[in-house]
């Protein structure tokens, strides 16, 4: 049921997404989609952070997320795992 929001996500230019962003990829109402966000998240299908008063970022596990860094520069704020 909730496939089509995680390949839409997958398809999105940017890694951090934010309700809205989805919701306009998907052609669907924010509402029908924060509950299906919601249950990915429970289910570890999704990662998800509040970083303001009321604004949540969404990602997928295991996408690189990555932090404007300057002009042109991108970091990576992921760790690489295989060094750990």
């Amino acid at each position: 049921m909730n496939k089509d929001v995680l390949e839409a996500m997958a398809d999105m230019d940017e890694p951090i997404h934010t309700l809205g962003e989805i919701a306009d990829e998907m052609g669907k109402s924010k509402g029908a989609i924060e509950t299906r966000l919601k249950e990915l998240n429970e289910n570890e299908d999704v990662c998800r952070k509040k970083v303001g008063a009321r604004a949540v970022v969404w990602w997928l596990p295991g996408r690189t997320t990555q932090i404007y860094a300057g002009e042109s520069d991108f970091v990576s704020a992921q760790k690489d795992k295989s060094n750990a």
